[in-house]
């Protein structure tokens, strides 16, 4: 049995649906179940870093390593810096970041992973 749901409501379909289409201008841009349609789309993994004693010449150094696809600065107040840093899919890259900061004097206050979301898709989808 099917059921068909339109809606511009994300989350309602995240929570509703077993698989999704997602349509521009009557045309099929993507479908699947949402974990195949964020896996598709997404491009990077993001990671966002808290440190200390990390400078503007590491953060370049950090962008060289093998699997990362960008690093950036986010904010810097009293001495913590937070860094946003996106890998390509499926690198291990983490590790090796990590160890560089560590090797470097830097210290590493927190270090979390942002789970891509289906709205993230969603936009990425109809961001031109």
């Amino acid at each position: 049995n099917s059921v068909l749901v339109t809606t511009h409501i994300l989350s309602e379909a995240e929570q509703l649906c077993n698989r999704i289409a997602i349509m521009d201008h009557g045309k099929i841009v993507a479908s699947g179940s949402v974990g195949e349609i964020k896996s598709s789309f997404q491009k990077y993994e993001k990671y966002y870093l808290e440190v200390k004693n990390l400078s503007e010449l590491d953060i370049q150094k950090i962008t060289q390593i093998e699997g990362v696809a960008n690093c950036s600065r986010l904010l810097q107040a009293n001495g913590v810096l937070n860094i946003e840093i996106g890998l390509l899919k499926n690198s291990m890259a983490i590790s090796d970041i990590l160890q560089f900061i560590l090797q470097n004097n830097g210290k590493i206050l927190k270090c979390t992973m942002k789970e891509t979301t289906f709205e993230d898709v969603f936009h990425s989808l109809f961001r031109n």
